[in-house]
């Protein structure tokens, strides 16, 4: 591999603007085979419009469990730690009259004669703890008080009255066990408002790190199979999504290149013509839910979103669930309103089909194997990335969809396969396909607001569980760039990984710490290693041409022969940890920025590594 020290005029006109501080073009200067790039400054994204946001680098889960996405400028300038401080809704128990306010920080309040409370289960803790409310209030009459409790029990801190108007700043010591704070009525009658309220020990957690590379339709580009509205679909015999409790959750990324009615998914025997459970778009791109019957002017067990919630030729992440009594439709994180038909929001899922109705399962068509031309309703697009969540909200059956052959759909979390039929090539997008990077566990979610507090730089994990998922993998790649930004605080005996992408024999490529190989850049058995430290550190990984070379902060450290081809890594890339969730490969401390490219990058790592450090204020060696 040839590892160049020279640099064109205008790699060096592109370093001095980076150094005078446009690092918000980084994504425009060094885009080209960017494969996906996560990082929460602002680095000028390509993300786009999604999720209700301009650009968003993050979504993040706040203590109530509400998820909003945030650009890299609401992270920096306090927006996103200010809406996580915030409680959310309230829980009512008794008042007479109670109304949550619109920002998710207050209520008002009315009551006269019994015993009341407002809670927010958004804190947690055992005695000796402390939690501090902020908040407004307005007390028309009565005696309100404020202290922490568990359930619906007596107080477990200190109680303290509010009897005067203003802003107030409490500290709550906790006696016992506790999983909420509480304002209670004080005395009768009472009527009080209470706002802007925020409280100290706030956690905001990662649920979805965005891919911000600008992903044009190029040669080699990883594309998603197209389904091209008149015979080809996806299939598969007897899948197991029936459940004890008829719930579950189905998520699917879509795009339409014609919005007229085409089925997503259906369930339905081979031979018959009218699905038990079907998911469509309608000619006016309402996403609708349908039990029992094909037919669109049949509105029996149907529930729809509003028209246009699907347009042409739009990347949409699509989210269809049941509770078990109602379903939830929601189109890029934002939950629908739906208008139900006849029978109501019955929630009616896999689990009250036949098992003969439930014997196909099929993406893009109604029926498994079989086209009328007559009913009209292929879809013309491409669907990718569909997964089917269990009760648990844990993952059993993954199909990525990228391509239109079979292998392109076999399934990644399971062994329910799929076949393709009336095969039509690959979609060629005038959107990009994104790789973002996702954890739905919350236990596993790692976080960028702790204890009040906005993770210094970066997102935190905890060196035990917390990891991301991407949805891109190198698979066999002859060359690869990666470069990461991060802070190890656990440098121990255990092979922590910050970006890794490997099989359970090892084989694939990514970085890894441990004492005493220190820090490592592996390429399937090929492993280039450097002195590990606890400081903010960034790696370089550059692999082509049968070589790979190992950088820190700028500075070769290690080189050598490297396989001509990966070995062929299933899995995809993941961040925090290998893949399995253990706390022995499981990443401790901040990481701040992915960047991981699919060609050698050797001729523009200098100006790569010049730009991240003025961004990420290291400086080179």
């Amino acid at each position: 591999m040839s590892i160049s020290a020279t640099i064109s005029s205008t790699v060096s006109a592109t370093i001095s603007n980076v150094v005078q501080g446009i690092t918000k073009l980084f994504i425009d200067l060094f885009g080209a085979n960017l494969a996906a790039a996560y990082f929460i400054k602002d680095l000028g994204s390509k993300r786009g419009e999604v999720d209700g946001a301009i650009n968003p680098v993050v979504r993040v889960r706040r203590n109530s469990g509400d998820l909003l996405s945030f650009p890299a400028k609401d992270v920096s300038s306090g927006v996103m730690l200010d809406w996580v401080k915030r409680p959310g809704a309230f829980v009512n128990d008794g008042y007479e009259t109670f109304s949550n306010n619109a920002t998710g920080d207050g209520f008002t309040v009315t009551n006269s004669f019994l015993l009341a409370n407002a809670s927010s289960s958004t804190v947690s803790g055992t005695s000796g703890d402390v939690v501090t409310v902020d908040f407004d209030i307005v007390v028309t009459t009565g005696s309100p008080a404020l202290f922490l409790r568990q359930n619906g029990g007596i107080p477990a801190s200190n109680s303290v009255d509010l009897t005067t108007d203003g802003s107030k700043s409490i500290t709550l010591t906790a006696t016992g066990a506790f999983n909420n704070f509480n304002f209670g009525e004080g005395d009768n009658p009472s009527e009080f408002t209470v706002s802007n309220c925020r409280f100290s020990t706030a956690d905001g957690l990662v649920n979805k790190l965005y891919d911000g590379a600008l992903h044009p339709t190029t040669a080699g580009t990883q594309v998603a199979m197209n389904f091209d509205g008149l015979a080809s679909h996806v299939s598969v015999n007897a899948p197991n999504f029936q459940t004890s409790d008829n719930s579950g959750k189905i998520t699917f990324n879509l795009i339409m290149k014609t919005v007229s009615t085409a089925s997503l998914f259906a369930a339905g025997n081979t031979n018959s013509s009218t699905p038990r459970l079907r998911s469509y778009v309608d000619n006016n791109g309402a996403v609708i839910v349908k039990f029992d019957g094909v037919d669109v002017g049949d509105q029996s067990g149907t529930v729809k979103t509003a028209n246009n919630s699907i347009l042409a030729n739009v990347n949409y992440e699509i989210e269809i669930s049941s509770t078990g009594s109602n379903w939830v439709i929601k189109i890029n994180g934002a939950t629908k309103s739906l208008t139900a038909f006849d029978d109501g929001n019955t929630g009616q899922w896999f689990n009250e089909l036949s098992a003969n109705a439930a014997r196909y399962i099929t993406l893009g068509y109604d029926r498994k194997g079989v086209v009328s031309s007559s009913l009209n309703d292929t879809l013309d697009g491409t669907i990718y990335d569909f997964k089917y969540y269990n009760p648990s909200n844990v993952l059993i059956l993954h199909w990525q969809g990228y391509g239109d052959s079979n292998s392109n759909w076999e399934d990644q979390a399971g062994s329910v396969d799929a076949t393709v039929y009336n095969a039509s090539g690959t979609f060629d997008p005038s959107v990009a396909i994104h790789y973002d990077a996702v954890q739905d566990t919350v236990a596993n979610m790692p976080k960028i607001v702790e204890a009040g507090a906005l993770v210094t730089e970066g997102i935190l994990f905890d060196g035990d569980d917390d990891f991301l998922e991407t949805s891109f993998s190198p698979g066999t790649a002859s060359s690869q760039s990666l470069f990461t930004i991060f802070q190890a605080t656990t440098v121990d005996g255990n092979f922590r990984t910050p970006l890794d992408a490997r099989d359970t024999n090892d084989d694939g490529i990514g970085f890894g710490i441990a004492t005493p190989i220190g820090f490592r850049f592996h390429v399937d058995a090929a492993d280039r290693n450097a002195t590990p430290n606890t400081n903010k550190e960034m790696l370089s990984g550059i692999y082509g041409a049968s070589a790979s070379a190992l950088y820190q902060k700028g500075t070769q450290v290690s080189t050598g022969s490297a396989p001509s081809a990966l070995s062929g890594v299933a899995g995809n890339y993941i961040i925090g940890n290998t893949g399995d969730g253990t706390g022995s490969t499981s990443f401790a401390g901040p990481i701040m920025g992915i960047f991981i490219y699919s060609a050698d990058k050797s001729s523009q790592r200098i100006a790569i590594e010049a730009s991240l450090a003025k961004s990420f204020n290291i400086t080179l060696d």
